[in-house]
């Protein structure tokens, strides 16, 4: 897997065969999720928008205005099976992840290439998990990481009259205002009302304004609003709209401030970077390299001894694939039993699950001991964490249950650094998948004294302490940017 920002695809993949998007947006309300793309080709653009209604169960609806694709989805995983010409293309997992929403495409050919390198350069747009590549015959597949918003929409009264002009020009003015302050206008629509409608407006229509924003800046647009039935910006309010500027230099003394601190951020995020880079560059050194069985780097008190050993993940211990309880039975589900999907994999350890079972579904469910480790085997291979709480999965992961020859914690690592072979094994199938069979007979070279192992564990797992706590850090310094922010700004 290659994580690559918009500016670095542009690089990468400087190719007439590729047409970047425009921009991509991803509104959230719940379990709700609604994409917004400007598509670069109008006519690729319906062709694309068919596919995806097709194939993806996890859109609920979608339409096309112009170049412009709106999907209604949902969170979850649903593997696609691709084939050329009729199901050629498609969404096959939806996750939201703090303030990020992870969409996974999937295409052949050419919807391949458009899957992460075309989207991901589009304006909106994080990164992308490139997964592969795609193009010619081969499939192609990303996840495009985009914030979080959400979904804001204000109603503006019709108040036309004969010596004023069209409202709906003026409420476009003020999408257009409220853009160039930072707010994503994304839709204008005249809607016709009943006129023996209580609420009706002079001529029986409202303007719709539609705009996509951060959470944080939800409430900053919406308190120019007033209005009983809905939100209404009235025509007094848009001719005020203003701000407040002091003299030059406290703007200099605020920018002053505001710069030293958004340096540090930058500076605690890169420290971040290089942390993420020399545990690459650790593990690549603690585990033997393609074609050795000895590390170049052992610890003093192991030097000498006998090389690593190639073994079979069932060497390790008990191999546990999942299973879903019917999700027709409700007395399955929305207990208190944690059954974990690909969607709770957000660190080394996973404590807590979205969906939960009762003791109903935990019957019918696989339980998996506490600290295993845990392998996504369909869809998304290789995200891997220990369970610290006993648990179910569901059929997406393989739980290895590890013997008291084995410390969980290397072979946490030990998984992690062999992702990209085990990503290899899954091969090139249109949902790529590693059965349970498979996943056993999967071969590493490992250790097999637990001294060296728990060695190993332990200078990598405060190596992913300090780059936790580091990343804490740069959190931190953006929450206190944003309260300095509020208190060295006057409120409009």
């Amino acid at each position: 897997m290659e994580i690559l920002k918009p500016n670095q695809l542009k690089e990468k993949f400087n190719d007439p065969w590729i047409a970047p998007y425009q921009k991509v947006l991803t509104m959230v309300d719940g379990n709700k999720v609604e994409i917004v793309e400007f598509h670069p080709c109008i006519s690729g653009s319906h062709w694309l928008l068919h596919q995806y209604k097709n194939n993806s169960d996890l859109i609920d609806s979608a339409y096309r205005d112009g170049n412009k694709h709106v999907y209604s989805c949902h969170i979850g995983c649903a593997p696609l099976d691709l084939k050329a010409s009729f199901n050629a293309a498609g969404i096959d997992e939806i996750v939201v992840d703090g303030d990020e929403v992870k969409v996974t495409h999937a295409g052949l050919a050419g919807a391949g290439v458009g899957a992460g390198m075309c989207r991901g350069m589009g304006e909106g747009v994080k990164y992308i998990e490139l997964l592969e590549e795609g193009g010619g015959s081969k499939v192609g597949r990303a996840r495009v990481v985009t914030p979080k918003l959400e979904k804001v929409v204000i109603g503006v009264d019709d108040t036309d009259v004969k010596d004023a002009g069209a409202t709906w020009t003026m409420a476009h003015n003020l999408g257009v205002e409220l853009k160039n302050e930072g707010f994503e206008y994304l839709d204008h629509v005249i809607v016709q009302l009943y006129p023996h409608n209580p609420h009706k407006t002079q001529n029986c229509v409202s303007i719709a304004l539609t705009f996509a924003v951060p959470e944080d800046k939800k409430e900053e647009l919406i308190k120019r609003a007033s209005g009983s039935t809905f939100k209404e910006i009235s025509k007094n309010e848009i001719i005020n709209i203003t701000s407040y500027s002091p003299k030059k230099q406290e703007q200099q003394k605020i920018a002053a401030c505001l710069s030293s601190l958004d340096e540090l951020i930058e500076a605690t995020a890169q420290k971040v970077e290089a942390l993420k880079e020399h545990k690459k560059g650790l593990m690549q050194r603690l585990f033997p390299a393609e074609g050795k069985n000895v590390p170049d780097l052992r610890f003093p008190e192991f030097q000498g001894m006998n090389g690593w050993e190639k073994k079979q993940v069932k060497d390790f211990g008990e191999v546990i694939t999942g299973n879903t309880p019917s999700k027709k039975e409700e007395k399955y589900w929305n207990g208190d039993f944690v059954w974990i999907t690909a969607q709770d994999f957000k660190g080394k350890y996973i404590n807590d699950s979205i969906l939960k079972l009762t003791k109903f579904g935990k019957d019918k469910a696989r339980v998996i001991p506490k600290n295993s480790v845990l392998v996504t085997c369909i869809a998304s291979i290789g995200l891997n964490a220990i369970n610290k709480v006993e648990c179910s999965t569901n059929q997406q992961i393989n739980a290895i249950c590890c013997n008291q020859e084995y410390n969980y914690e290397y072979m946490y690592y030990l998984v992690t650094y062999n992702t990209k072979n085990l990503k290899q094994l899954a091969g090139q199938t249109a949902v790529p998948i590693i059965t349970k069979k498979s996943f056993e007979e999967f071969e590493v070279y490992a250790i097999e004294n637990y001294d060296e192992q728990q060695k190993i564990a332990d200078c990598l797992s405060s190596l992913d302490e300090l780059i936790e706590a580091t990343s804490r850090k740069v959190e931190i310094l953006k929450e206190h940017k944003k309260g300095l922010m509020q208190q060295l700004f006057p409120k409009i």
